[in-house]
């Protein structure tokens, strides 16, 4: 891309989920799934800010907490789309 070597992952959006880890040089802490869940607080479990769970539950909570991606997309020759990329019970629509 513009004289650069890019990488591309197809599919991105039908990876299965997978945990991340937000570390902190105090002791704050945050585990992300990919799938939208998330968990948060200070120190230890005991001071968690949400409920602090195990990595399949977090990757269940998409629907109570963590981000959302929406986006609108434009398709060639016809109407603009709304696609929720990471939406786990969406219709293989193939806008992208």
């Amino acid at each position: 891309m513009d004289g650069e070597a890019c990488h591309r992952i197809s599919d991105f959006d039908r990876l299965p989920p997978f945990l991340i880890s937000l570390p902190s040089a105090s002791d704050l802490w945050m585990f992300v799934s990919s799938a939208g869940g998330l968990t948060c607080g200070r120190a230890d479990a005991d001071g968690a800010l949400f409920p602090y769970e195990t990595v399949d539950k977090l990757h269940d909570a998409h629907h109570t907490t963590g981000p959302v991606t929406v986006l609108r997309v434009a398709r060639a020759g016809t109407h603009t789309v709304r696609w929720e990329p990471f939406l786990a019970e969406r219709a293989d629509d193939g806008v992208i």
